[in-house]
């Protein structure tokens, strides 16, 4: 009797089952039509009939069998494509409630034109993120091979260069910039402007320098990557190029690649002329007195390099030597003849308005020689080194003077002042650096560092008495200083990267004494102090997460996806 009720039971759920309504779905398989093999791979599409985005969309396993499951009830169109082959489209498809479209074997027809050849052009991007910096292509700048760093930076994110040809960076002329690692000879648009486009590979901009860059840049550095000749032999290039306002560049490097090593002159003649319209209006508050100026003419300007340099580099089986000098003379100069309107306005009085023709001169020179030596050893191709580099730079006879003129409308000097600062100066710095990868996905950094940095000098103004009708020294303003700073660093980085994941921590601690010497009264110091500075990056290698579920359990089961953008 248990027997009979069991079966009995069976029979009625078995009943039920088959009497159920089946879910509306369409589905078939793709084939070649002329190889009669599967396709495994292709856009299946199902259009609402009078809608031009799709309803569904889907692709076939891997035994070319798709399916589109609960499918409402409607008319529609469906439609196949893949790359290489005619697009499919069966229209009228008409849905009821409990519609199982089976279409059976669909075959996809190769297209006639097929393609004889692929030729596939690829090319660096300009401008490529990296962990802790960006790097700009100077190959691929449309200036590559004329002009200066000026030029192949002024169009990058975070930089911007004026009418008088002077860069700033994230907002600020305090960065540092450094030449294959190294120092430059000058320094901020000074830098810059002297490097020939011709000679760069990259440009690397470190925004947010690591534990092993030096503290002192206010907002990052600047390092120009120069081309590597390897060509066996006997190589040079010559660079010129001119402006219709009589700017004017040549620069040559010549090279001969042995075996082993390779030696190399190169040097450097360049005026940067320039021009602008100059229209600048200053607001100056002080106390109850406040005075609106508003300047309004030409400028020109002359950034002037000639330079010689020369170096010889050995590259031994795991040991590289390089040696390196430079030396020569530079510097800027600026002039402008404009309208200078001036209002004050004390409180509690009418404004008073002058009108004044402004001339200024300003120009700023120096003799410089640099040298530089550097070894790397490397223990093993993975990474595994150490490195040791030492620096020098003298600036000598470097004279930065300053002249501004206020002439009335006749031409007569109203006001004036003469400035004159001249001074020396010499940096020192050595390194010594050690990594050490680890586990294949890690790489720990360590390394110690010298800096010296010695200026000394004297600086002195005159003004001009309207009375005399003659500049006098202001003895007030004249002072004679010298100025010495020493820092000894130690640093330390770990870094992982794991997939699409990378990270970087390090810390970079400084102990630094400087000594300050003037002839001004109380003006003399001596300071000593200790400090850390941490540094942390992360990065995901790619623009969009994408995660996706499952929410029934039919075959094959339907899949919800949902994407993030991660930049």
């Amino acid at each position: 009797m248990k027997k009979l009720s069991t079966l009995l039971a069976l029979c009625l759920i078995s009943a039920m089952i088959w009497a159920a309504p089946a879910d509306p779905q369409i589905k078939g398989r793709l084939i070649d039509a002329t190889s009669k093999q599967v396709i495994d791979f292709a856009d299946v599409l199902l259009f609402k009939s009078g809608d031009t985005n799709p309803q569904m969309h889907t692709s076939p396993d891997v035994k070319g069998v798709f399916s589109l499951q609960k499918v409402k009830p409607g008319t529609y169109t469906l439609m196949i494509r893949l790359v290489g082959y005619d697009i499919i489209a069966r229209e009228n498809l008409v849905i009821s409630d409990n519609t199982v479209l089976n279409l059976g074997d669909i075959e996809m027809k190769p297209l006639e034109n097929g393609l004889a050849e692929v030729e596939v052009v690829a090319e660096k991007r300009q401008l490529v993120y990296k962990l802790d910096k960006k790097v700009v292509a100077a190959s691929t700048n449309i200036v590559g091979s004329v002009g200066s760093a000026v030029d192949i930076l002024e169009n990058t994110p975070s930089i911007r260069v004026d009418a008088d040809g002077e860069i700033t960076f994230r907002g600020s002329a305090g960065f540092k910039v450094y030449i294959d690692g190294k120092p430059s000879v000058f320094s901020g648009t000074q830098a810059l402007e002297q490097i020939p486009a011709g000679h760069i590979e990259n440009i690397e901009i470190i925004t947010t320098p690591s534990a092993k860059h030096d503290t002192d840049g206010d907002v990052g550095i600047i390092n120009i990557i120069t081309k590597k000749h390897s060509l066996k032999g006997l190589s040079g290039m010559v660079n010129l190029s001119g402006s219709t306002w009589l700017a004017r560049n040549i620069d040559f490097l010549l090279t001969q690649q042995n075996n082993r090593s390779r030696w190399y002159v190169g040097g450097q003649w360049t005026d940067r002329l320039r021009k602008s319209d100059f229209d600048q209006e200053k607001t100056t508050i002080v106390g109850d007195q406040t005075t609106v100026s508003h300047s309004v003419g030409p400028r020109t300007g002359d950034s002037y390099y000639y330079t010689l340099k020369g170096g010889w580099n050995l590259e031994l089986s795991k040991t590289s030597i390089n040696v390196d000098l430079e030396g020569g003379y530079g510097g800027n100069k600026r002039k402008g003849d404009m309208s200078y309107k001036e209002t004050g306005t004390t409180k509690g009085n009418e404004p008073v308005t002058e009108l004044y023709n402004s001339i200024d001169d300003y120009d700023n020179d120096e003799n410089i020689g640099l040298g530089s030596f550097s070894v790397e050893h490397r223990f093993n191709e993975k990474g595994h080194q150490i490195a040791a580099s030492g620096y020098y730079k003298y600036g000598g006879h470097a004279l930065e003077y300053f002249f501004n003129d206020l002439n009335d409308l006749e031409g007569n000097r109203q006001q004036g002042h003469r400035a004159y600062e001249a001074e020396h100066r010499e940096t020192l710095r050595a390194n010594l650096d050690y990594s050490l990868p680890f586990e294949k996905v890690g790489k720990l950094e360590a390394g110690y560092q010298y800096y010296s940095y010695l200026e000394d000098g004297n600086y002195s103004m005159e003004w001009w008495n309207p009375e005399n009708q003659s500049f006098y020294w202001r003895d007030d303003i004249y002072n004679t200083f010298y100025f010495q700073e020493g820092v000894n660093s130690i640093y330390t980085i770990l870094s992982a990267n794991w997939k699409r994941f990378e990270a970087q921590a390090g810390v970079r601690g400084e102990h630094t004494h400087t000594v300050l010497k003037s002839s001004v009264p109380g003006a003399n110091r001596t300071k000593n102090r200790f400090e850390f500075f941490p540094s942390v990056h992360l990065a995901i290698h790619s623009r969009t997460i994408t995660v996706c579920y499952s929410l029934s359990h039919d075959e094959p089961p339907a899949r919800n996806c949902s994407t993030w953008n991660l930049i």
